[in-house]
């Protein structure tokens, strides 16, 4: 009982941290997709704006591994393959799209993209100050339709006016572009703020929105986290549930039906096409594509079809204890053939890290013979040929 009464307690704190962290979890995320994965070029910049405050500190100084001497080789990678790897237009939509999907959230609106509206709302001032028709001399400037959203038009100047990327496919400009990337990359925090260069001062308003969460509420979650709930909660579920995480390991089980814990509805362990159609809206995420309709229609005479149900089965449940990464992992029959690969798990699974729940939680996987009937609908049999599969 009581140490079900400090579980109860730790799943209060937790919940009190979590209300914390709701407060200002989407700005983060919106900060970290920009800065890290999210926009290439946003990414870059954001780069060499951090290299230019890290570079003057110790080795042993620098708090973010990506910035410490043995990895700096990676970053300086990125932007020398900058225009190799990307497109103008994905990168401008990227941004838009993040910047947007931010914006909605009145309360957590990065202020990053309020600099980026008052930069672009600077910009169309001294074109309207030259006297000429707005959306012709905007076109001329920039070298793209006039938008009426602010942060399209905005993102849109942002991208024509920077000298960190090029977005004409030129290979010379793409040259020059490369080549101030790489001299930026040398230079200190005042040399680029003295630049003035659009990308690099948005790059630098991201970075000051990154440390001031970092350092101040997300900084006191992790502390309060990692210094003692953690070792109370470890202490407190004595003796845990042997971890594999991250290990190479083979998990066995057996192919049941799945009750779901919210709603109680017991579901089959298979799935088929023909519920697959029904759920079919036309529209995302129930969006069947008009080619597999078609040649679902005459499936019944596929050697993929399972007798037991008079169709070709989809996914299935199991109780197989799985963990993130293990998407992809081939499942075997008692025999060792394949017949499905991991991909998922019910909601359950979730703490399966901490705990296994045989009645509970489910793994589900693809049935392969449905991988087969949709390579053969597809005609994508090149990876097979390759591997010599007939």
């Amino acid at each position: 009982p009581a140490r079900y009464r400090t579980l109860q307690r730790l799943h209060r704190e937790v919940g009190q941290l979590i209300t914390v962290y709701r407060g200002f979890y989407h700005k983060l995320i919106t900060l970290t997709r920009l800065t890290a994965c999210g926009c290439p070029t946003v990414r870059v910049a954001h780069d060499i704006a951090q290299w230019g405050v890290e570079q003057a500190k110790p080795n042993a100084m620098r708090k973010k591994q990506r910035y410490k001497t043995k990895n700096v080789t990676y970053f300086v990678q990125s932007s020398q393959r900058l225009e190799a790897t990307t497109h103008p237009s994905t990168e401008k939509a990227s941004l838009v799209f993040f910047l947007k999907e931010n914006w909605t959230r009145k309360d957590q609106r990065l202020q990053a993209t309020r600099w980026l509206l008052r930069w672009g709302a600077s910009q169309l001032k001294r074109l309207k100050a030259k006297g000429s028709a707005l959306p012709a001399a905007y076109s001329k400037r920039y070298g793209v339709v006039y938008q009426a959203d602010p942060i399209v038009r905005a993102v849109d100047m942002l991208y024509t006016s920077t000298k960190l990327y090029s977005v004409t496919g030129d290979p010379a400009a793409q040259k020059r572009a490369q080549a101030f990337r790489a001299a930026a990359l040398k230079m200190t925090t005042a040399q680029l703020v003295a630049l003035k260069d659009p990308l690099l001062q948005f790059a630098r308003a991201l970075m000051r929105e990154v440390d001031a969460l970092e350092e101040g509420p997300n900084k006191k979650i992790a502390q309060y986290l990692r210094a003692v709930l953690h070792p109370q909660w470890v202490e407190a579920l004595n003796p845990p549930y042997p971890d594999a995480n991250s290990t190479v390991r083979l998990s066995f089980g057996r192919v049941l039906d799945y009750t779901a814990t919210a709603t109680g509805k017991l579901h089959r362990f298979v799935t088929d096409i023909a519920g697959l159609l029904k759920k079919h809206r036309g529209r995302y995420p129930f969006n069947v594509p008009k080619r597999f309709r078609e040649a679902f229609v005459s499936r019944k005479g596929s050697r993929f079809v399972a007798p037991t149900i008079n169709d070709i089965p989809v996914n299935f449940t199991t109780t197989l204890d799985t963990t993130g990464g293990n998407s992809g992992s081939p499942v075997l029959d008692a025999r060792g053939k394949l017949i499905g690969l991991l991909f998922d798990g019910t909601p359950e699974a979730v703490v399966s890290d901490w705990q296994y729940q045989a009645k509970e939680q489910r793994s589900i996987c693809v049935d392969i013979r449905y991988a087969l009937y949709l390579a053969s609908v597809e005609k994508a049999l090149a990876l097979l040929k390759e591997l010599g599969v007939n």
